[in-house]
Protein backbone atom coordinates (compact mmCIF):
# COMPACT_ATOMS: atom_id res chain seq x y z
CA UNK A 1 0.00 0.00 0.00
CA UNK A 2 2.82 2.42 0.85
CA UNK A 3 4.44 1.72 -2.52
CA UNK A 4 1.22 2.64 -4.28
CA UNK A 5 0.90 5.80 -2.20
CA UNK A 6 4.42 6.81 -3.25
CA UNK A 7 3.45 6.30 -6.89
CA UNK A 8 0.26 8.34 -6.45
CA UNK A 9 2.22 11.21 -4.87
CA UNK A 10 4.76 11.15 -7.68
CA UNK A 11 2.01 10.92 -10.26
CA UNK A 12 0.07 13.86 -8.88
CA UNK A 13 2.93 16.10 -7.79
CA UNK A 14 5.78 15.12 -10.06
CA UNK A 15 9.34 14.35 -8.93
CA UNK A 16 9.90 14.70 -5.20
CA UNK A 17 12.80 14.59 -2.78
CA UNK A 18 12.87 11.31 -0.86
CA UNK A 19 12.82 13.30 2.38
CA UNK A 20 9.57 14.99 1.30
CA UNK A 21 8.05 11.61 0.43
CA UNK A 22 9.02 10.31 3.86
CA UNK A 23 7.52 13.35 5.56
CA UNK A 24 4.33 13.14 3.51
CA UNK A 25 3.84 9.47 4.41
CA UNK A 26 4.99 9.76 8.01
CA UNK A 27 7.96 7.46 7.45
CA UNK A 28 11.60 7.51 8.45
CA UNK A 29 14.24 8.01 5.77
CA UNK A 30 15.16 4.31 5.97
CA UNK A 31 11.55 3.31 5.36
CA UNK A 32 11.18 5.45 2.26
CA UNK A 33 14.54 4.20 0.99
CA UNK A 34 13.34 0.58 1.18
CA UNK A 35 10.07 1.44 -0.59
CA UNK A 36 11.82 3.43 -3.32
CA UNK A 37 14.37 0.64 -3.86
CA UNK A 38 11.53 -1.89 -4.29
CA UNK A 39 9.83 0.43 -6.78
CA UNK A 40 13.11 0.87 -8.66
CA UNK A 41 13.47 -2.90 -8.83
CA UNK A 42 9.96 -3.15 -10.31
CA UNK A 43 10.75 -0.42 -12.84
CA UNK A 44 8.20 2.05 -11.45
CA UNK A 45 10.51 4.85 -10.24
CA UNK A 46 13.97 6.29 -10.79
CA UNK A 47 16.14 8.17 -8.33
CA UNK A 48 18.92 10.64 -8.94
CA UNK A 49 20.97 13.14 -7.01
CA UNK A 50 19.46 16.59 -6.68
CA UNK A 51 20.79 19.46 -8.78
CA UNK A 52 21.14 21.84 -5.83
CA UNK A 53 22.66 19.34 -3.45
CA UNK A 54 24.16 15.96 -4.29
CA UNK A 55 22.91 14.77 -0.87
CA UNK A 56 19.30 15.19 -1.98
CA UNK A 57 17.69 12.21 -3.66
CA UNK A 58 15.02 13.02 -6.23
CA UNK A 59 12.48 10.28 -6.96
CA UNK A 60 10.59 10.27 -10.27
CA UNK A 61 7.86 7.93 -11.48
CA UNK A 62 8.60 6.12 -14.73
CA UNK A 63 6.05 5.80 -17.52
CA UNK A 64 5.31 2.29 -16.20
CA UNK A 65 4.71 3.64 -12.71
CA UNK A 66 2.40 6.35 -14.00
CA UNK A 67 0.51 3.83 -16.12
CA UNK A 68 0.05 1.57 -13.08
CA UNK A 69 -1.48 4.43 -11.08
CA UNK A 70 -3.66 5.51 -14.00
CA UNK A 71 -4.94 1.95 -14.50
CA UNK A 72 -5.67 1.51 -10.80
CA UNK A 73 -7.56 4.81 -10.64
CA UNK A 74 -9.55 3.90 -13.76
CA UNK A 75 -10.51 0.55 -12.21
CA UNK A 76 -11.57 2.30 -8.99
CA UNK A 77 -13.72 4.74 -10.96
CA UNK A 78 -15.39 1.88 -12.82
CA UNK A 79 -16.03 -0.05 -9.60
CA UNK A 80 -17.41 3.03 -7.88
CA UNK A 81 -19.64 3.76 -10.84
CA UNK A 82 -20.98 0.21 -10.69
CA UNK A 83 -21.57 0.48 -6.95
CA UNK A 84 -23.41 3.77 -7.34
CA UNK A 85 -25.91 2.20 -9.74
CA UNK A 86 -27.35 0.10 -6.92
CA UNK A 87 -28.13 3.18 -4.84
CA UNK A 88 -31.51 4.81 -5.10
CA UNK A 89 -31.68 8.34 -6.50
CA UNK A 90 -32.26 9.85 -3.02
CA UNK A 91 -29.31 7.89 -1.62
CA UNK A 92 -27.05 9.08 -4.48
CA UNK A 93 -28.11 12.69 -3.79
CA UNK A 94 -27.35 12.22 -0.10
CA UNK A 95 -23.94 10.80 -1.00
CA UNK A 96 -23.21 13.79 -3.24
CA UNK A 97 -24.17 16.18 -0.41
CA UNK A 98 -22.00 14.30 2.08
CA UNK A 99 -19.07 14.23 -0.37
CA UNK A 100 -19.35 17.96 -0.95
CA UNK A 101 -19.51 18.61 2.80
CA UNK A 102 -16.39 16.51 3.34
CA UNK A 103 -14.55 18.24 0.49
CA UNK A 104 -15.55 21.62 1.91
CA UNK A 105 -14.34 20.63 5.39
CA UNK A 106 -10.99 19.55 3.93
CA UNK A 107 -10.61 22.57 1.66
CA UNK A 108 -7.87 24.81 2.95
CA UNK A 109 -6.97 22.43 5.76
CA UNK A 110 -4.07 20.48 4.28
CA UNK A 111 -3.08 19.28 7.73
CA UNK A 112 -6.47 17.61 8.26
CA UNK A 113 -6.34 16.00 4.84
CA UNK A 114 -2.80 14.77 5.50
CA UNK A 115 -3.79 13.28 8.87
CA UNK A 116 -6.74 11.48 7.28
CA UNK A 117 -4.66 10.15 4.38
CA UNK A 118 -1.89 8.93 6.67
CA UNK A 119 -4.29 7.58 9.32
CA UNK A 120 -2.95 9.97 11.96
CA UNK A 121 -5.60 11.52 14.14
CA UNK A 122 -3.55 13.66 16.51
Amino acid sequence: MQQYRVLVLLGTRGPMRSSDLALELGLLASGITRIVNRLIGAGYVLKQAGQKSRREVIVTATDSGLALVRDALDRRREELSTLLTVLSAPDRKALVRASRALASALDGDEDLGHRILTNRHS
